[in-house]
């Protein structure tokens, strides 16, 4: 999946670049813009506060050389898009409407100045985590609760888990159906995930994995220590 959406990314932007015309391609992570061509970190990108709150803009200031690269962009696209906060989005938004406003007085009222967004990534992954505020996360936080002309992106049914005593069972047994029956198929465990929020969570699902395997067991047993053989120092001074 993740291939296929990268070839669309370039697929798209050689297309555009190859007419003249100006992509601007961010990410919401340093690692995915590397997979970018000419990627970029979103806050990088469009001077996006790393801390952003309600009332944020870009730190873009009219007439500057973004702002004019902005004016003649074609496309932006932005990858790993439900990874980010609505505020980042939103202060985009802002910044697009007040810089296109000075093209077309109606921009200003046009979700991103009226400039094409296409917004990426898997829209079934956790959303952004809120500090101690975990319920609004998902009301507050989410694209679909942002600028004017983005829909909210429901979470299906079958994905969804119902209050139990053991969740970290509950969402291994939805994720790894019939699992004693495929343990030992590479390809089984491969094709499936599980996101987790924290290490600890990370740590409960691994335990529990571990313990739903019923192969015998093997320790591998390792030193970190320098090996003083002459081999080793072979060519050194």
């Amino acid at each position: 999946m993740e291939e296929l959406k990268r070839l669309i990314w370039r697929t798209l932007s050689s297309a555009i670049r190859s007419k003249g015309d100006i992509i601007l391609t961010v990410a919401s992570s340093g690692i995915v813009s590397f997979l970018l061509p000419g990627g970029r970190t979103s806050h990088s990108k469009f001077a996006i506060p790393l801390n952003a709150t309600e009332d944020s803009t870009c730190n873009i200031k009219q007439g500057n050389l973004l702002a004019s690269l902005i004016v003649k962009t074609k496309l932006i696209i932005w990858d790993e898009g439900p990874t980010m906060h609505r505020y980042c989005f939103e202060a985009l938004d802002k910044t697009l409407r007040d810089i296109l406003r000075f093209e077309d007085i109606s921009n200003l009222d046009r979700p991103f100045g009226v400039k094409t967004v296409v917004l990426g990534g898997d829209f079934r992954q956790i959303l952004p985590v809120i500090t101690k505020d975990w319920i609004l996360a998902v009301g507050d936080g989410m694209i679909g609760n942002s600028v004017d002309g983005i829909g909210k992106v429901p979470i299906p049914d079958d994905v969804l888990i119902s209050d139990c005593e053991d969740p970290v069972s509950a969402i291994v047994n939805s994720t790894y159906t019939d699992f004693y029956s495929h343990y030992s198929d590479v390809t089984y465990i491969q094709k499936r995930a599980i996101l987790a929020p924290t290490l600890d969570m990370v740590e409960s699902i691994n335990e529990h994995m571990v313990s739903l395997n019923q192969s015998e067991g093997t320790t591998f047993f390792s030193s970190d220590t320098i090996c003083l053989s002459e081999e080793t120092f072979t060519g050194l001074e």
